[in-house]
């Protein structure tokens, strides 16, 4: 037992207790310790977290462990295994923790994202083209959507798209039957120069191999640039057109801006980057 004082007035005791009990929370915040960049041991601190509670994936688990690499992170993102769910909850539901622990592989994605953008568009002009992606939202983000025409819709996860509008058109398809939910189909379209966030093709690298596939790094902006029914008569499925923006998009940079003063430039790197995710919730 350790003595905190003594006192002769209620007030005073109150107000030690609730200064004990405020530094008490205080001492008690979950700490996160991350190395300022990645190695050997990123890679079994990130497998020893991965195999926490994962009993039912421990083969896969294994097989990450003898076969991970940089050149293969992509695959292993599209394969289906426990790494793609696990990191979209994280990122969907801002588990910062959960997105620390598992930093390697999203920086080894996103790094091969901008090497395999840099030797498929980098020296040459290519010409824009459009992609397609279907997606099921809740009504009221939905009616949210409907009020932001003009606006920007960002992505907090990587982006799987195909160049293939039937492949858009039959996921978007299959989602009408869930009436809890609207239909979305996000028609993109997407101009190579200066993109504001990195993207691939990546179907040569991927576990599903098609030569349409592309794939978005995290945090990608786009802007709405139209909203239209598809299905007219139930108001079900909809078409929304996009546009990438570019480093040039003066709103876009304008918000940059804005998030990195709300985000205390003078702070950690980890800090600032918690503070980002909950800005873009």
């Amino acid at each position: 037992m350790k003595v905190q004082g003594i006192f002769t007035e209620i007030s005073s005791i109150c107000v030690s207790l609730r200064q004990a009990t405020k530094q008490f929370d205080r001492n008690s915040i979950s700490i996160s310790f991350v190395p300022a960049s990645y190695d050997d041991q990123s890679i079994k601190n990130f497998l020893t977290y991965c195999r926490d509670g994962n009993y039912s994936t421990l083969n896969n688990i294994n097989k990450l462990e003898f076969q991970y690499h940089d050149q293969i992170s992509i695959w292993w993102y599209t394969s289906g295994t426990f790494l793609y769910s696990m990191l979209n909850r994280a990122l969907r539901t801002v588990e910062i923790d959960t997105i620390i622990k598992t930093g390697i592989f999203v920086h080894d994605i996103h790094h091969h994202i901008e090497q395999l953008h840099q030797e498929q568009f980098s020296g040459q002009e290519k010409p824009q083209f459009t992609d397609y992606r279907s997606q099921c939202l809740s009504k009221v983000d939905f009616e949210k959507l409907l009020k932001s025409r003009d606006g920007l819709m960002s992505f907090n996860n990587f982006l799987s798209t195909n160049r293939d509008p039937d492949m858009g058109v039959f996921y978007a398809t299959t989602n009408i039957t869930n009436y809890n939910v609207i239909t979305i189909l996000l028609e993109k379209t997407v101009d190579p120069p200066n993109p504001s966030m990195p993207f691939a093709s990546v179907g040569h690298v991927s576990i599903f191999g098609s030569e349409n596939e592309i794939l978005f790094s995290m945090h990608n902006v786009f802007r709405i640039e139209n909203i239209e029914p598809v299905d007219i008569e139930n108001n079900r499925m909809w078409k929304v057109e996009l546009k990438l923006t570019s480093d040039a998009d003066q709103q876009l940079s304008a918000l940059a801006k804005l998030v990195r003063e709300e985000a205390h430039p003078g702070s950690s790197s980890w800090h600032r980057m918690g503070e980002l995710l909950l800005l873009l919730v």
